[in-house]
This record gives structure tokens, C-alpha cells and sequence, in this order.
């Protein structure tokens, strides 16, 4: 069993959904921030699309960024739903103690159909836990570790590159030889220049 099983005795129900809570706000946080930072660097990979390794080395870290966004999700699922199973823990626990109050005061018209209500209640609660524990367990498990796919960072910036369509660089150079002089150019320039007479 897990760590919250272990200390269920000394640390309460709501102390425990508080907890979550704030685990959860804080997730939420990681999130977006993780979410800005990929949308940053996908700016800078379409400026720096001229610069094969600085486009490569932004596309690395949103791969990494993606990875961990997406261990914080699954956290932030788990942790959700372990605030509802012990919210649901919570609620069949207050139950449990009305309707051993109840029993207590109608024990004599009602006494066997109460004590198979509180055996099934219990029964649902202790599964309910086991479930709790389950998740914890999981929580608490390690991940895989993380690694670059190489050829799918190569298809995206191949794909980026479609994309923008970086303008074709020009294959010659702009000739220095001048063009041959129209017969009209000639004629010009062969013509004499008459002085202008008052």
C-alpha cells in the first residue's frame, strides 16, 4: 500500500482534498506555463528557419517540453481523481456514522436491516480505499525516460520549411557586359551638335 494508506490514521479526509487542491493549482500552472513556452518556441523556430542547427535545437526542446507537459496532465488526472474518491470516502464515511446513530436509537425495529446496510457500506468503503492506494501507487511510480525522436523533429522542420517557403536563392551572377547599342543610340550619338543662333 501506499504512503497514504500508512498515515490515514493521523492525517483527516478534508486536510487531504485541501492538499489536492493546491496540488492541482499548482499543476494547472506548470501547464499553461508549459503551453506558453512551446508557443515561444515555435515563433523562434519559424524566425530562425535559415539556421538549420539553432531551428533544430528549438524543436529538441518542445519535444521536451511536450513530454513533460503531458507527465503533468496525467498527474493532474490522477490527482482529480483522487480528490473525488476521497471526497466520496469523506461523505460515505459521515453516512456510515448516521446510520450507526440510527441504529443505535432504532436497534430494536430495525436491527437486522441496519446492520446489513452498515456490512454493505463498509464493504463499498473499503473498496473505495483499496482504490485510493491503487492510484497512489501509481502516482508515486516512476516514468519511463524521455527520448528525442530525431526523424520526427526532421519531418517537422522539413514540414515547417513547406510551410513558409523560404524564397530560392539566385544560382548566377548578374552579367557586367553591356548591352549592344540600338541602331537609334548610334544615330544619336553620331549626330553633331548645331550652336543655337539668337
Amino acid at each position: 500500500m501506499g504512503t497514504l494508506c500508512s498515515k490515514s490514521s493521523t492525517i483527516q479526509v478534508v486536510e487531504c482534498i485541501h492538499q489536492l487542491q493546491d496540488v492541482e493549482k499548482t499543476l494547472h500552472l506548470l501547464i499553461n506555463k508549459y503551453e506558453t513556452q512551446i508557443r515561444n518556441e515555435l515563433r523562434l523556430v519559424r524566425l530562425k528557419m535559415h539556421r538549420k542547427s539553432d531551428c533544430m535545437r528549438h524543436m529538441r526542446t518542445i519535444h521536451m517540453i511536450r513530454h513533460h507537459k503531458s507527465n503533468m496532465e496525467n498527474r493532474l488526472t490522477a490527482c482529480m481523481n483522487k480528490r473525488y474518491q476521497l471526497e466520496s470516502l469523506n461523505v460515505t464515511k459521515m453516512h456510515i456514522k448516521a446510520v450507526q446513530s440510527t441504529t443505535k436509537t432504532y436497534r430494536q425495529f430495525l436491527d437486522e436491516h441496519d446492520i446489513e446496510k452498515v456490512e454493505r457500506l463498509q464493504e463499498t468503503l473499503a473498496e473505495m480505499i483499496e482504490d485510493a492506494c491503487e492510484i497512489n501507487d501509481t502516482l508515486t511510480g516512476t516514468q519511463p525516460a524521455f527520448e528525442i525522436d530525431e526523424d520526427e523533429i526532421q519531418r517537422e522542420y522539413d514540414s515547417i520549411c513547406a510551410e513558409i517557403q523560404l524564397p530560392i536563392a539566385p544560382t548566377e551572377f548578374p552579367s557586367l557586359i553591356p548591352e549592344k547599342e540600338t541602331d537609334e543610340e548610334k544615330d544619336l550619338g553620331n549626330q553633331e551638335l548645331v550652336p543655337l543662333t539668337a
